[in-house]
């Protein structure tokens, strides 16, 4: 996949903004570290162990928008230690009209996760993701917003109580104060006994 290392320097990179990036069949599709100013937009990615990472993006802004994810294996998008940055995750599609199939569901969809308690401006909003045992989880995250997002499992009766102990949430926080609104978090499949909102 493209992956940009910049080893501390300062950089600006556009990632699928003008032209759409179709990326499949990778191990990581989109990688930006040690970057400032990633601004990743319009992308497809499908088949892959994680989608788009960006890492130590410090003093930065971040905009993951409008990209597409398919049948990734660990995590859609991945976030980690980028400190004192501006960071928006929006309008982004994980798994949307994918059917439920248990040794294809992703374990997370979107997961920031910082080394220690860091401060920047979060904003997760308006995202679409389903078929991930975890759809949001954050730690060690101070100030940002979870807003306007869907996330949904399909998970059938019959997987849901006969698949040992997988566990799955909607919106996991952990050591975070982040303010989350107006989300759904809901069980919508056919095979249901009854659609339901999920736990946690």
């Amino acid at each position: 996949g493209a992956n940009s290392n910049t080893m501390g320097q300062l950089y600006e990179t556009e990632i699928g903004f003008d032209q759409m990036n179709t990326i499949e069949d990778y191990n990581q599709g989109i990688f930006v570290t040690k970057s400032y100013n990633a601004n990743i937009q319009n992308n497809e990615l499908s088949r892959l162990n994680r989608g788009i990472s960006v890492f130590n993006c410090r003093y930065a802004q971040v905009s993951i928008e409008k990209n597409k994810l398919n049948y990734f294996q660990n995590s859609g998008i991945n976030l980690q230690d980028d400190f004192s940055s501006e960071v928006f995750v929006r309008d982004n599609e994980l798994n949307m009209t994918l059917p439920f199939v248990l040794t294809e569901e992703s374990r997370k969809g979107i997961y920031l996760h910082n080394s220690s308690h860091i401060s920047s401006t979060l904003k997760i909003t308006d995202n679409f993701i389903a078929n991930c045992r975890t759809g949001i989880q954050v730690m060690n995250q101070v100030d940002g917003t979870i807003k306007g997002n869907s996330v949904i499992s399909r998970v059938p009766d019959v997987e849901l109580f006969g698949s040992g102990n997988i566990y799955r949430r909607g919106i996991w926080l952990q050591n975070s104060s982040t303010e989350i609104e107006e989300n759904d978090v809901l069980r919508l499949c056919t095979g249901c006994t009854t659609d339901t909102a999920m736990n946690g």
